[in-house]
């Protein structure tokens, strides 16, 4: 199943809220990788990715340029 970025607005947990938690969360190992510092378009590099795959214990979906 693998797992995707997703994002947690913080009005979701307080009204007024003025940040954004980005996040990798991965429903079959309940593993989670905060993507603090990444926008959800960026380009990560492979090697990251692939440190990310081996802590998560799942595949992440890559684009079709990798």
């Amino acid at each position: 199943m693998g797992c995707e970025p997703q994002e947690f607005p913080g009005t979701d947990v307080l009204p007024g809220l003025d940040w954004t938690v980005r996040y990798i969360y991965s429903p079959e190992t309940e593993g989670f990788i905060s993507l603090e510092g990444y926008e959800l378009e960026d380009l990560v590099a492979p090697s990251t990715m692939d440190s990310w795959e081996r802590a998560l214990g799942t595949e992440i979906p890559r684009g079709p340029w990798h």
